[in-house]
């Protein structure tokens, strides 16, 4: 150790861990659930954000949803495989692919929509709608503070792609 000094750190105690673990298990239970209608949990806020903002680049869903523009890309191309969404040149630059939902990516909208409230619902009924109310505004102001550090990091800062797992 430097310095001599000896640090504790026990793992499971500190937030980051302990958010990650509920992010990882929301996860699973999601794709769980959203594996009954042939969509993989990757998928989802590819789709979430095709609903709500209809054609988007994939370069733009890349940073909606914080994840590399690489891993965007291979999860379109699956995607398009399996007929959720088309993926055209955009005619003003043919460099980027214009993403767009396809009748059978629309179709799947109230399915999953229905099964992430039903989760919502277990998990605010799991630890009482006052603690649910109190934590997500807690996460919003630690979401606001850690922004603002990587914003502050003078380019240490890493991207999207370099987090991926």
């Amino acid at each position: 150790m430097p310095n001599g000094e000896e640090i504790d750190y026990v793992i499971d105690q500190t937030f980051g861990y302990v958010a990650m673990v509920t992010s990882r298990l929301i996860q699973r239970v999601l794709a769980a659930r959203f594996k009954k209608h042939g969509v993989l949990f990757g998928e989802w806020p590819i789709l979430l954000f095709l609903w709500a903002r209809g054609a988007t680049s994939q370069y733009e869903l890349s940073q909606l949803i914080s994840i590399g523009e690489g891993t965007v890309a291979r999860v379109v191309a699956r995607m398009e495989r399996k007929k959720l969404v088309t993926r055209k040149r955009n005619e003003n630059d043919k460099r980027e692919y214009i993403v767009r939902p396809t009748r059978k990516g629309w179709s799947l909208r109230d399915k999953l929509l229905a099964e992430v409230s039903d989760l919502s619902a277990y998990m605010h009924r799991s630890v009482g709608e006052g603690d649910m109310g109190a934590l997500m505004a807690m996460h919003r102001k630690l979401q606001v503070s850690l922004g603002k550090l990587l914003q502050e990091s003078d380019g240490e800062a890493v991207s999207a792609e370099e987090t991926d797992f």
